[in-house]
């Protein structure tokens, strides 16, 4: 089922995104009470075993962080995303978060991770993929391009991140495990839509 009847009333170029649909039979609903003057929708789907769900407005929304994260509701149990338009320059960033783990995608710089928020002043984090060895950020718990491709490239095959910043004002650490539970469709994701929803 490509489209719910609901759908049938939208007008879907008014979508942010170039194209209509992530997958062709991804199924769409309009939340207003009026479709026909609130024109923004939402996008179900599922893309390699992974559910996701999010709007056409900002393509905020969220993917399975565990299997059949979406339905338990938890910020926990899934991978929340969101994209942004930077008031002066129009260029569009997306981030995926789960935890304190942030991977963040703008065309004009690629995808950068974070660790993290309220960092205590110069501390860094670390990330730790399975077994493999931490690393470690730049200042504010940010990680550079180069920094974040050898991270990615862990989490294609790993199971479990922790993570480790210094938040403000009580210096100390905080920890956190993460579960990798559908990370690479999510990073795909913002990819797709800080592209306008086109192929980069």
């Amino acid at each position: 089922m490509k489209l719910s009847l609901l759908s049938a009333l939208l007008t879907l170029p008014v979508s942010v995104f170039a194209a209509e649909l992530l997958i062709p039979e991804a199924i769409t609903y309009c939340g207003g009470t009026n479709c026909k003057v609130n024109q923004h929708y939402d996008e179900y789907g599922v893309i390699n075993n992974i559910n996701y769900r999010f709007s056409h407005y900002d393509a905020s929304g969220g993917l399975d962080g565990v299997e059949g994260g979406l339905a338990l509701g938890h910020s926990f149990a899934r991978w929340t995303t969101r994209c942004d338009k930077d008031a002066m320059t129009d260029v569009v960033s997306c981030f995926a978060m789960k935890d304190d783990l942030f991977v963040i995608y703008s065309p004009k710089v690629g995808y950068v991770i974070s660790v993290g928020t309220e960092h205590f002043p110069r501390s860094t984090s670390f990330i730790r993929v399975d077994e493999n060895k931490p690393v470690e950020s730049g200042k504010s718990g940010v990680f550079d391009a180069k920094l974040t491709q050898v991270i990615l490239e862990q989490f294609k095959t790993g199971k479990v991140v922790k993570t480790r910043y210094t938040r403000w004002p009580h210096d100390r650490y905080i920890n956190t495990e993460t579960s990798l539970y559908g990370v690479e469709q999510a990073t795909l994701f913002i990819k797709w839509a800080a592209h306008g929803g086109s192929p980069p």
